[in-house]
């Protein structure tokens, strides 16, 4: 494996020394609500911080036995760029893994970010360069409807086609061919090695044919 980005829980509740070796981020949200939330086994400490809202701290009948919850329209967990360190993956030969374990209980909104480095600016045709990655869900534009769909901009801009004119958004992507579950927890992740973007739900890669 790769340097990774795990967030934002591991199944595990305390990673072995293979794993930890290539941590760079790693959360068991075991903090109440109203702390930081400290990356544990990192050579950085990254604390997330509350933003727009508090983000409770849950009991679960998982592995670890926390998680935290967020409501549609509330608060998440923040990172200042200035803090980033080595989660800020870059340059040509950048790889990163992003594991995450979720419940969803509703199904009334469209896109969601689960973890990464990436804004969309001023919006649609924005290309000032803000984007990195990113695991998001349910990106219906491209195919991803209710899927796991991570993206990754090597630029920070918008996606360019072949002429060189720009589409509207970044759409370098990737995105699973089954869609994640309501009501039940699961894994979803990706993986870039510099060149692919893989999408992962349950820990299953499914193959996709190339679109024209």
């Amino acid at each position: 494996m790769s340097r990774s980005v795990i967030n934002p829980r591991a199944v595990l509740p305390s990673p072995g020394p293979a794993i930890r070796s290539g941590l760079v981020g790693y959360w068991d949200f075991s903090e109440p609500s109203g702390q930081p939330r400290v990356s544990k086994f990192t050579p950085w400490k990254h604390r997330l911080t509350e933003a727009q809202g508090e983000v409770p701290r849950v009991v679960t009948d998982l592995p670890g036995g926390s998680a935290v919850a967020f409501n549609t329209g509330g608060g998440y967990l923040r990172l200042p760029y200035e803090e980033t360190g080595d989660l800020n993956f870059e340059g040509p030969d950048a790889t990163f893994t992003i594991f995450s374990v979720i419940k969803l209980d509703l199904d009334d909104r469209r896109g969601g970010t689960i973890a990464g480095m990436w804004s969309e600016g001023w919006g649609a045709g924005d290309d000032s360069g803000v984007r990195q990655y990113a695991l998001l869900l349910d990106m219906p534009a491209d195919g991803g409807r209710k899927q796991v769909t991570p993206h990754v901009s090597s630029e920070g801009g918008a996606t360019r086609r072949a002429d060189g004119s720009m589409l509207p958004w970044c759409a370098d992507y990737a995105a699973t061919t089954k869609r994640y579950p309501l009501g039940r927890w699961c894994s979803v992740a990706c993986s870039y090695d510099a060149k692919w973007l893989t999408a992962y739900l349950d820990g299953a890669a499914t193959p996709r044919a190339r679109r024209p």
